[in-house]
């Protein structure tokens, strides 16, 4: 769609089929992991995916990056996501659905779809991730973000598995920040998070750098579970990516430079765009630059019906709810406009792309804090959402396309690789164990 001469809003046309995609320069490294005692290394991912996109991003970038990496393996993600079946998953990857929860603006839970209380779509959803885990007999378990998952529902199958798949590996992934140390702190005491980390996982894997957040100490972690914390680096997903004038064309330009404007999900990023197209009514028709905006497949009827009135059929906008090819929409901008959600920001810096980032102060300051962290290593730059005016984003808009480099060998990028790497450490040193103590009789 382009300006605002209608209210629906589109994707961009589907790629024509047999088309040779052209794939990201980025060096993959194999590890090509056979083991002799098993016919097949099964991995299980979950992810309650309650609110935006996040979490399916991260969980079916590293279980595609651990069956490629894995020679004769296989993955299995439980996930919420109602858009589960818009992902690219390779051969060996697939998932189950459980019913999908969403999260109100004060942070509460909520069915999404189904007519259930809180409390029967929980045992629900914890009854199918159960059964799942008992029938698929993980070799290696990743659990996404929440070590209890949502409302305790995995906690119970933690446990199963570790009493009657001994052998299984549980491994907890974070991401970089999850929010203010003390609240975490005295959130994880209440939920008994601790425990889990000390009885339960045998590994925790930061998709981050400590240099941004010392897990450990931030959110006090003992010594004892604080051993297991390693650090991986950023993820960004390794999805094939379009030359950038292809999809320019595809888009058909107007101008020779482009803005993305992308708020994730999309359920609280109507401000963003607000504002963002307020500050284009200024060129009054003399455009310096396109934009295409991705409002994200979860943003009400209501907030896009409040975008039409502020487009205009001529400008040089096209907006479309999702795309499952968006880093190839972020590599064809000279700019990104967006919130500072986890996935997005490590995919704008993977590319090496100038970025404003506008992050969510609630119900959690995680991305205020990620953001803050960044901006002053000089990998973005930061607009706090109280300073936020059509104005003062304008402005900065174009003053970040003029002159804004983002510097290299900052951080970490190569998240997905370390991942494989302390996958492949865990297994092989539980292998060195068991053949040890075979050896000594025990």
């Amino acid at each position: 769609m382009s300006g605002g001469s209608s209210s629906s809003f589109r994707t961009p046309q589907k790629r024509q089929q047999g088309k040779k995609r052209s794939f990201s320069s980025r060096r993959r490294t194999s590890i090509m992991i056979n083991r002799p005692d098993r016919p097949s290394l099964k991995i299980l991912l979950y992810g309650h995916d309650t609110y935006g996109l996040g979490h399916i991003r991260r969980n079916t970038a590293v279980g595609a990056r651990l069956v490629k990496d894995f020679e004769s393996s296989c993955a299995l993600l439980l996930t919420g996501s109602p858009l589960a079946h818009c992902f690219f998953l390779p051969g060996k990857f697939d998932y189950v659905k459980i019913p999908s929860v969403t999260k109100g603006i004060s942070g509460e839970y909520k069915s999404r779809y189904l007519r259930l209380t809180l409390k029967e779509i929980t045992s629900l959803r914890e009854a199918v991730i159960r059964q799942t885990a008992a029938n698929f007999r993980p070799d290696v378990f990743i659990v996404d973000h929440s070590p209890a998952g949502m409302t305790d529902e995995i906690r119970r199958t933690l446990f199963m598995v570790k009493r009657t798949l001994p052998d299984t590996k549980i491994i907890l992934g974070l991401r970089d920040i999850i929010d203010e140390g003390p609240k975490i702190r005295r959130i994880w005491a209440k939920q008994q998070i601790y425990t889990l980390l000390e009885k339960v996982y045998d590994l925790v894997i930061v998709y981050g750098c400590q240099s941004i957040c010392d897990v450990v100490s931030e959110y006090g972690i003992a010594s004892s579970a604080g051993t297991k914390v390693k650090y991986a680096g950023y993820i960004s997903r390794e999805d094939p990516i379009r030359p950038k004038d292809e999809v320019r064309k595809e888009l058909g330009m107007k101008t020779s430079r482009l803005v993305l404007v992308a708020i994730g999900g999309g359920e609280d990023g109507l401000p963003v765009i607000q504002n963002y197209l307020k500050g284009l009514a200024h060129f009054k028709g003399h455009f310096l630059y396109d934009t295409l905006i991705v409002t994200g497949p979860f943003m009400s009827e209501e907030d896009r019906s409040r975008l039409v009135p502020l487009l205009d059929p001529d400008w040089p906008v096209r907006v479309i709810e999702f795309t499952s090819d968006f880093l190839s929409y972020i590599n064809a901008a000279d700019l990104v406009v967006s919130m500072g959600g986890y996935n997005t920001v490590c995919e704008i810096l993977s590319l090496r792309k100038p970025s404003i980032i506008i992050p969510r102060v609630f119900p959690r300051l995680e991305q205020l804090l990620r953001a803050e962290r960044m901006e002053r290593l000089g990998l973005i730059k930061m607009i706090h959402p109280e300073s936020l005016t059509p104005e003062v984003l304008r402005r900065e808009v174009i003053s970040s396309m003029e002159g804004f480099e983002v510097p290299t060998g900052t951080i970490e990028m190569d998240g997905l690789a370390k991942v494989s790497r302390l996958v492949q450490e865990l297994l092989c040193s539980s292998r060195i164990q068991t053949l040890h103590k075979v050896g000594q009789g025990w």
